[in-house]
């Protein structure tokens, strides 16, 4: 599964969840990986990255559709020739530490990837030169004709860091990463946990979850109990053993490459509250729900 999809279907999840569906306001996750880096610069894997953009952003970002859309950039231009690439800023926006989002931030950002020293500099080996237009405009020249360019800035290993961080903490970052994202750093315990508590002054929307702990649990049998018993909220994968059957009182989905399953009573799901159409991503889940209100739970696959 790729970083884009599973981001996607958790942060579509915590995100924009129905009130009941986030009722604890502190949501464990419980998964088979571990927390490699935090820092986007140089993590190549998918559960980190994951993790990264519940609190960092870049200049372009995905839709539900996975098109590349504007994010921290408020819009962009290029010229005919696909060589130069120019990025209105999104104004009035700060990092977790104050640090103002600015062209200044992007250049810090960019220069640190043009360095070569990173696992994801690759992403910036088309530009020739990075240029600070003013404090809200930034251009990229590139060696020779991309079109393909902006799929580049949109890929996760280009989320932006402060540069105030950054200088900070130099390589360090990856365990202190701070971001404009909707959640902000807490901590890392390693080999145990990553935690990260919602940001309330997100420029987007309110974030209804408080926090979320990503916990590393390897065995399946672990995390499906540790669901029952309501010790967390979320788990990834499915026990390959229940692909194919639902003989729990959970809640559950199928996508074509991923299964989650999460912890919930469906009586207590008001989905007149909360328009389908608002959460996409996980349509499938709220179909199934729907469908179980006044009856027995069953199970349902989505088509690929």
């Amino acid at each position: 599964m790729t970083i884009k999809k599973l981001t996607l279907i958790l942060l579509s999840f915590l995100l924009l969840s129905t009130p009941a569906l986030a009722a604890s306001k502190d949501i464990i996750y419980g998964s088979e990986s571990t927390a490699k880096s935090l820092d986007p610069h140089d993590t190549s894997d998918t559960y980190s990255g994951a993790i990264e953009k519940t609190m960092l952003e870049g200049l372009m970002g995905l839709d539900k559709d996975m098109k590349v859309i504007p994010l921290l950039a408020e819009s962009y231009t290029f010229n005919d020739t696909a060589t130069e690439f120019t990025f209105k800023l999104r104004k009035g926006i700060k990092f977790h530490d104050g640090t103002p989002f600015n062209a200044e931030a992007v250049r810090a950002n960019i220069d640190r990837l043009m360095s070569g020293k990173y696992k994801r500099s690759s992403l910036m080996k088309p530009v020739k030169e990075f240029i600070v237009i003013n404090e809200t405009t930034v251009k990229f020249v590139l060696k020779e004709p991309f079109g393909a360019f902006l799929n580049a800035v949109a890929h996760p290993g280009t989320l932006l860091m402060s540069p105030a961080a950054i200088q900070k903490y130099g390589d360090e970052v990856s365990k202190n990463p701070v971001g404009t994202g909707p959640f902000i750093f807490v901590e890392w315990v390693s080999g145990d946990h990553v935690k990260i508590k919602k940001n309330p002054e997100y420029w987007k929307k309110k974030i209804k979850v408080d926090s979320i702990t990503f916990r590393p649990i390897p065995e399946s049998g672990s995390r499906l109990a540790m669901l029952r018993a309501g010790q967390a909220q979320y788990i990834y994968p499915m026990p390959p053993e229940l692909s194919s059957t639902n003989p729990f009182p959970i809640s559950g989905y199928v996508r074509p490459s991923t299964m989650r399953w999460i912890n919930r009573p469906l009586s207590a799901l008001p989905l007149a509250a909360q328009p389908l159409k608002r959460i996409p991503s996980f349509q499938p889940i709220f179909n199934i729900i729907k469908n179980n209100l006044s009856g027995p739970m069953t199970w349902q696959k989505q088509k690929p």
